[in-house]
This record gives structure tokens, sequence and C-alpha cells, in this order.
């Protein structure tokens, strides 16, 4: 089923109701920009995600993190880590996958790309999902 997040809403027990169906996994379509301007709408959507009544099986977590595969690039590779607390990697170090601007890899992970590529996938920068 497909629906406009904006027609979900929260069931008196607590679950997730879409067009009056009971909704308990999704696959997450709605761009972070979307979201943003969405807020006000997407509550009971945020609220379910948050409270583990949904789940979203695309990794919400990573997309809200960086939606930008050049973002996801810096935030993965170890030559930026300078840029950023600790911390703050370790924390969301765990939720990315690994990315890197192809124009800057070492020849060894070159090597590595063209020796397994069934296990990479190569995107535009800009490119999401």
């Amino acid at each position: 089923m497909e629906a406009d997040s904006r027609e979900m809403n929260a069931a008196p027990d607590g679950s997730l109701l879409m067009c009056g169906k009971e909704v308990r996994h999704a696959y997450w379509k709605l761009g972070m920009r979307d979201l943003c301007f969405a807020r006000e709408e997407v509550g009971s959507l945020i609220a379910a995600m948050k409270d583990g009544a949904l789940f979203i099986q695309n990794g919400v977590t990573g997309r809200f993190i960086g939606n930008n595969k050049l973002c996801l690039a810096v935030l993965s590779d170890p030559a930026f880590d300078s840029l950023f607390e600790t911390e703050d990697l370790a924390l969301i170090r765990p939720h990315l996958p690994w990315s890197r601007n192809i124009g800057l890899c070492s020849p060894d992970q070159l090597q590595a790309i063209r020796s397994t590529p069934a296990e990479y996938v190569l995107k535009r920068p800009l490119d999401t999902r």
C-alpha cells in the first residue's frame, strides 16, 4: 500500500493507522527536505518510529544523518576524523554505510572496488535511495 505520510495517524491503542489499516513496517520514501517542511503534519509517523511501533526497513537513521552521498563520504572516511568530535563519530558511524568520493580513493581501494563490484553501489554525489 502506498500513502502520503500525512495520512497516517495514531489509533487509541497507540498503533499507527494508514488509510484506516494498521501499519507495522514501512519503506521510507519521504525526502529529508520534504520531512522538514511537513514535520507538523507527520507527527504520528515520527512518534510511531520513535516508540518502535513502526519499523522502517530502509534505515531512516542513516538518512537523517546524511542524505547526501558526499556528506556520507566525509562522515565515514577516517581521513576527515579531525573535523568532528570523537564522541560524535562514535555515535553516528554505526549507522553509516561505507561511502567515498571515488575520485579520492587510493589505488588499493579502487582495486578492491574493481575486484568485488557486487559489494558496492556507485551513485552520483547527490543521488538518493
